[in-house]
């Protein structure tokens, strides 16, 4: 099958990745984790450190690329895992950021959400509010519902985007 073949080559690559940057920037030290993609992940990735894996979100690396990205990456999470192994705290601390620095790896990933699916419209003053998810009759207009929900404004259907 094509998408198993796929996903065989994205988790080799991400192995390559990662055993290059631990023999690069932490001595070969860090043992390596068991590596899943995940489809549903929005962020870049995770790592869990009770179950000794590494999540690679699908989504993201498709959007930013399976080269740069994908290494900042890999540098991200296993600077959560080296911390682990040497005692520190494993959140994004000053000692997170001290080794981030210095093997040169961002912070943050870039924005990956998901795009606007439909537009909403008040029947009342015409306002529009776009949603990601279908939202039925749960939602008024805050402006002329004074910011609480009232039957009277309740958002309609003006567009769907995709």
């Amino acid at each position: 099958m094509v998408v198993h073949s796929m996903n065989e080559k994205k988790l080799k690559r991400i192995e390559e990745v990662f055993h290059e940057v631990n023999r690069r920037h932490f001595d070969g030290k860090i043992i390596k984790p068991a590596f899943k993609l995940n489809r549903r992940m929005k962020k870049a990735g995770s790592v869990n450190l009770l179950r000794w894996a590494m999540d690679i979100s699908i989504s993201y690396h498709d959007k930013y690329g399976w080269n740069g990205e994908l290494i900042n990456t890999v540098k991200h999470e296993m600077i959560h895992i080296h911390l682990k192994l040497i005692g520190k705290p494993t959140g994004h601390n000053k000692y997170f950021k001290e080794i981030m620095e210095r093997i040169g790896c961002t912070l943050y990933a870039k924005p990956n959400k998901r795009p606007y699916k439909y537009i909403f419209e008040c029947p009342h003053c015409r306002k529009e509010y776009k949603a990601r998810k279908w939202i039925g009759k749960r939602y008024s207009c805050g402006e002329c519902s004074e910011r609480r929900f009232n039957k009277e404004y309740i958002l309609e259907l003006k567009e769907r985007l995709c």
